[in-house]
């Protein structure tokens, strides 16, 4: 199947002959997508979703941090221990 890309988008002409991604639509007796499983989240998986959503539910009203840095020290501690290195984050 081939798709008619839009005249607006400005795609490269060595793509333009490419057809997207797209997904077998094959009949079957179950109904599932290519990339579905058919078992759910353990309870214990749903029950560890549930706690983190409940811990950091009273924040999704706020932007995070810009500059990320609980991300950029537990990097740099990750990255420390992983090299045997030390790196003073703070700095």
């Amino acid at each position: 199947m081939t798709m008619q890309w839009p005249d607006w988008l400005p795609l490269r002409t060595d793509l333009a002959s490419l057809s997207p991604y797209g997904a077998p639509q094959v009949p079957s007796q179950a109904a599932m997508n290519t990339n579905e499983n058919p078992f759910p989240p353990s309870l214990e998986l749903q029950a560890a979703i549930a706690a983190k959503l409940a811990q950091v539910s009273s924040t999704l009203n706020r932007y995070p941090d810009r500059d990320a840095i609980a991300l950029r020290k537990s990097l740099a501690n990750f990255i420390n221990e992983l090299s045997k290195t030390s790196f003073d984050h703070n700095s």
